[in-house]
Protein backbone atom coordinates (compact mmCIF):
# COMPACT_ATOMS: atom_id res chain seq x y z
CA UNK A 1 0.00 0.00 0.00
CA UNK A 2 1.67 3.43 -0.87
CA UNK A 3 1.57 6.53 0.77
CA UNK A 4 -0.93 7.94 -1.15
CA UNK A 5 -3.56 5.29 -0.94
CA UNK A 6 -2.80 5.24 2.73
CA UNK A 7 -3.43 8.61 3.02
CA UNK A 8 -7.01 8.54 0.97
CA UNK A 9 -7.95 5.87 3.08
CA UNK A 10 -7.76 8.03 6.05
CA UNK A 11 -9.47 11.00 4.22
CA UNK A 12 -12.14 8.66 3.77
CA UNK A 13 -12.59 6.80 7.05
CA UNK A 14 -12.68 10.37 8.82
CA UNK A 15 -15.14 11.69 7.15
CA UNK A 16 -17.25 8.43 7.55
CA UNK A 17 -16.96 8.66 11.46
CA UNK A 18 -20.08 10.89 11.61
CA UNK A 19 -22.00 7.73 10.88
CA UNK A 20 -24.00 6.51 14.39
CA UNK A 21 -24.19 2.81 15.25
CA UNK A 22 -27.69 3.36 16.40
CA UNK A 23 -28.32 3.96 12.53
CA UNK A 24 -28.29 0.23 12.60
CA UNK A 25 -30.91 -2.26 14.12
CA UNK A 26 -28.86 -4.23 16.33
CA UNK A 27 -29.84 -7.39 18.44
CA UNK A 28 -29.72 -7.51 22.02
CA UNK A 29 -25.79 -6.43 23.28
CA UNK A 30 -24.43 -8.49 25.97
CA UNK A 31 -23.17 -7.08 28.96
CA UNK A 32 -19.27 -9.17 29.34
CA UNK A 33 -20.97 -10.58 33.20
CA UNK A 34 -23.98 -12.07 30.86
CA UNK A 35 -22.09 -13.61 28.36
CA UNK A 36 -18.58 -13.26 26.57
CA UNK A 37 -19.30 -16.36 24.21
CA UNK A 38 -17.79 -15.92 20.63
CA UNK A 39 -20.15 -14.24 18.28
CA UNK A 40 -22.18 -12.30 20.24
CA UNK A 41 -21.67 -7.99 20.29
CA UNK A 42 -20.69 -6.43 23.74
CA UNK A 43 -20.62 -2.98 24.82
CA UNK A 44 -19.09 -3.42 28.07
CA UNK A 45 -17.28 -5.00 30.84
CA UNK A 46 -18.45 -5.96 34.27
CA UNK A 47 -19.03 -2.59 36.83
CA UNK A 48 -17.96 -4.18 39.76
CA UNK A 49 -14.59 -3.83 39.61
CA UNK A 50 -12.46 -0.40 38.59
CA UNK A 51 -11.10 -1.45 35.54
CA UNK A 52 -11.94 -0.35 31.79
CA UNK A 53 -10.90 -0.78 28.20
CA UNK A 54 -9.13 1.31 25.58
CA UNK A 55 -9.75 0.25 21.99
CA UNK A 56 -7.84 2.45 19.30
CA UNK A 57 -9.43 2.13 15.69
CA UNK A 58 -8.61 2.59 12.21
CA UNK A 59 -4.69 3.40 12.59
CA UNK A 60 -4.79 6.00 9.54
CA UNK A 61 -1.81 8.04 10.50
CA UNK A 62 2.18 7.05 10.57
CA UNK A 63 2.72 10.68 12.01
CA UNK A 64 0.27 10.30 14.66
CA UNK A 65 1.21 6.84 15.52
CA UNK A 66 5.14 7.20 15.40
CA UNK A 67 4.95 10.62 17.35
CA UNK A 68 2.21 10.55 19.79
CA UNK A 69 0.64 7.12 20.51
CA UNK A 70 3.68 4.71 20.36
CA UNK A 71 5.49 7.10 22.68
CA UNK A 72 2.69 7.57 24.89
CA UNK A 73 2.59 3.68 25.63
CA UNK A 74 6.30 3.43 26.16
CA UNK A 75 5.60 6.24 28.27
CA UNK A 76 2.53 4.32 30.22
CA UNK A 77 3.06 0.92 30.21
CA UNK A 78 0.88 0.29 32.91
CA UNK A 79 -1.90 1.75 30.28
CA UNK A 80 -2.87 -1.73 27.91
CA UNK A 81 -4.78 -0.85 24.50
CA UNK A 82 -6.53 -3.10 22.19
CA UNK A 83 -5.76 -1.85 18.73
CA UNK A 84 -8.50 -2.35 15.92
CA UNK A 85 -6.76 -1.39 12.46
CA UNK A 86 -7.84 -1.77 8.96
CA UNK A 87 -6.54 -4.63 7.26
CA UNK A 88 -5.01 -2.77 4.49
CA UNK A 89 -2.59 -0.50 6.81
CA UNK A 90 -1.25 -3.22 8.66
CA UNK A 91 1.54 -3.96 6.08
CA UNK A 92 2.14 -0.39 5.29
CA UNK A 93 2.98 0.11 9.30
CA UNK A 94 4.60 -2.96 9.56
CA UNK A 95 6.97 -1.48 6.74
CA UNK A 96 7.25 1.85 8.21
CA UNK A 97 7.63 0.66 11.51
CA UNK A 98 9.07 -3.15 11.57
CA UNK A 99 8.00 -4.68 14.80
CA UNK A 100 5.00 -2.73 15.41
CA UNK A 101 2.41 -5.71 15.83
CA UNK A 102 4.86 -7.90 17.42
CA UNK A 103 5.72 -5.42 19.65
CA UNK A 104 2.47 -4.13 20.50
CA UNK A 105 1.35 -8.01 21.69
CA UNK A 106 4.11 -8.34 23.39
CA UNK A 107 3.48 -5.25 25.68
CA UNK A 108 0.37 -6.99 26.51
CA UNK A 109 -1.75 -5.15 24.34
CA UNK A 110 -4.54 -6.97 22.39
CA UNK A 111 -5.13 -6.72 17.95
CA UNK A 112 -8.33 -7.32 16.52
CA UNK A 113 -10.13 -6.71 13.58
CA UNK A 114 -11.86 -3.93 11.85
CA UNK A 115 -12.32 -5.24 8.26
CA UNK A 116 -9.77 -4.84 5.21
CA UNK A 117 -10.85 -1.77 3.86
CA UNK A 118 -13.41 -0.47 6.49
CA UNK A 119 -16.41 -0.95 4.37
CA UNK A 120 -19.54 -0.84 6.08
CA UNK A 121 -20.62 -4.66 6.92
CA UNK A 122 -23.46 -3.99 7.95
CA UNK A 123 -25.28 -5.94 5.37
CA UNK A 124 -22.74 -8.37 4.22
CA UNK A 125 -23.46 -12.42 4.34
CA UNK A 126 -21.70 -15.20 6.50
CA UNK A 127 -20.02 -15.64 3.32
CA UNK A 128 -18.76 -12.15 2.82
CA UNK A 129 -17.78 -11.58 6.57
CA UNK A 130 -16.16 -14.97 6.66
CA UNK A 131 -14.16 -14.53 3.74
CA UNK A 132 -13.09 -10.44 4.95
CA UNK A 133 -12.17 -12.08 8.08
CA UNK A 134 -10.20 -14.09 6.91
CA UNK A 135 -7.79 -11.77 4.63
CA UNK A 136 -7.93 -9.66 8.12
CA UNK A 137 -6.07 -12.62 9.97
CA UNK A 138 -4.01 -13.77 7.14
CA UNK A 139 -2.57 -10.36 6.96
CA UNK A 140 -1.90 -10.32 10.25
CA UNK A 141 -0.58 -13.21 10.69
CA UNK A 142 2.19 -12.44 7.77
CA UNK A 143 3.68 -9.11 9.63
CA UNK A 144 3.51 -11.16 12.98
CA UNK A 145 5.39 -13.43 11.58
CA UNK A 146 3.22 -16.28 12.58
CA UNK A 147 0.61 -18.10 10.02
CA UNK A 148 -1.09 -19.25 13.04
CA UNK A 149 -2.49 -15.98 14.41
CA UNK A 150 -5.88 -15.74 14.54
CA UNK A 151 -7.64 -12.28 16.22
CA UNK A 152 -10.30 -13.34 19.54
CA UNK A 153 -11.80 -9.90 18.98
CA UNK A 154 -13.22 -7.59 16.21
CA UNK A 155 -15.68 -4.62 15.73
CA UNK A 156 -17.58 -3.82 13.03
CA UNK A 157 -16.71 -0.54 10.82
CA UNK A 158 -19.25 2.15 12.11
CA UNK A 159 -20.50 -0.41 14.09
CA UNK A 160 -22.84 -1.59 11.94
CA UNK A 161 -24.00 -5.57 13.06
CA UNK A 162 -27.33 -5.23 10.76
CA UNK A 163 -29.28 -7.50 12.47
CA UNK A 164 -26.76 -9.43 13.41
CA UNK A 165 -26.99 -12.97 12.10
CA UNK A 166 -23.99 -13.29 10.13
CA UNK A 167 -21.77 -11.42 12.63
CA UNK A 168 -23.12 -14.40 15.34
CA UNK A 169 -22.66 -17.47 12.66
CA UNK A 170 -19.01 -15.92 11.56
CA UNK A 171 -18.05 -14.83 15.14
CA UNK A 172 -19.15 -18.32 16.98
CA UNK A 173 -17.05 -20.15 13.63
CA UNK A 174 -13.68 -18.59 14.13
CA UNK A 175 -13.71 -17.53 17.92
CA UNK A 176 -14.03 -13.66 17.64
CA UNK A 177 -16.39 -11.63 20.50
CA UNK A 178 -17.64 -8.64 18.40
CA UNK A 179 -17.49 -5.04 20.01
CA UNK A 180 -19.27 -1.89 20.27
CA UNK A 181 -18.33 0.95 22.48
CA UNK A 182 -19.53 2.54 25.62
CA UNK A 183 -18.00 5.81 25.41
CA UNK A 184 -16.17 8.40 22.73
CA UNK A 185 -14.28 10.31 24.78
CA UNK A 186 -13.07 12.92 22.19
CA UNK A 187 -16.44 13.36 21.56
CA UNK A 188 -18.45 13.28 24.94
CA UNK A 189 -16.18 16.21 26.64
CA UNK A 190 -18.11 18.59 24.43
CA UNK A 191 -20.77 18.18 27.28
CA UNK A 192 -19.51 16.80 30.18
CA UNK A 193 -16.35 17.17 31.53
CA UNK A 194 -13.68 13.99 31.97
CA UNK A 195 -13.26 15.04 35.75
CA UNK A 196 -17.24 14.68 36.46
CA UNK A 197 -17.84 11.73 38.09
CA UNK A 198 -19.98 10.51 34.72
CA UNK A 199 -17.74 10.87 32.22
CA UNK A 200 -15.51 7.45 33.40
CA UNK A 201 -17.52 4.24 34.38
CA UNK A 202 -15.96 0.75 35.52
CA UNK A 203 -16.01 -1.46 32.39
CA UNK A 204 -16.53 1.20 30.22
CA UNK A 205 -15.26 0.33 26.38
CA UNK A 206 -13.75 3.59 25.24
CA UNK A 207 -13.35 4.58 21.74
CA UNK A 208 -10.45 6.76 20.20
CA UNK A 209 -9.04 6.91 16.83
CA UNK A 210 -5.49 7.45 15.76
CA UNK A 211 -5.98 11.76 15.14
CA UNK A 212 -3.69 14.46 17.07
CA UNK A 213 -7.26 15.41 18.83
CA UNK A 214 -7.91 12.02 20.27
CA UNK A 215 -4.64 11.64 21.25
CA UNK A 216 -4.91 14.63 23.04
CA UNK A 217 -7.69 13.90 24.97
CA UNK A 218 -6.62 10.03 25.57
CA UNK A 219 -3.47 11.27 27.78
CA UNK A 220 -6.18 13.12 29.42
CA UNK A 221 -8.57 10.13 29.97
CA UNK A 222 -5.46 8.51 31.08
CA UNK A 223 -4.52 11.00 33.60
CA UNK A 224 -8.26 11.09 34.53
CA UNK A 225 -8.63 6.96 35.33
CA UNK A 226 -5.37 7.06 37.08
CA UNK A 227 -6.90 9.63 39.43
CA UNK A 228 -9.55 7.20 39.97
CA UNK A 229 -7.26 4.43 40.55
CA UNK A 230 -9.28 2.65 37.44
CA UNK A 231 -7.13 -0.10 35.98
CA UNK A 232 -6.83 0.35 32.26
CA UNK A 233 -6.70 -3.28 30.70
CA UNK A 234 -7.33 -5.18 27.39
CA UNK A 235 -10.34 -6.00 26.08
CA UNK A 236 -9.40 -9.85 26.60
CA UNK A 237 -9.04 -8.78 30.60
CA UNK A 238 -12.33 -6.88 30.20
CA UNK A 239 -15.08 -9.19 28.82
CA UNK A 240 -12.92 -12.55 29.54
Amino acid sequence: MNRRIFLKVAIINTAALAVNAAVFPLPRILHAEESSTAGHIVNCGSCQEPRLSITIDDFNSLWVLKRQLLPFLKKHPEVKISAFPIGVNIPYLEEQIPGLWNDLLEAGHEIGYHSMYHADLSRASAEQLRSDLGKFNHTLAAALGDRNFRVRFGRAPYGGYGNGEAFLQVGEEMGVTWLLWSTVPAVMVKTIPLDHLAAISNGDIALFHVTGTDMYWLEKYVQECAKREIEMVSIADLVT
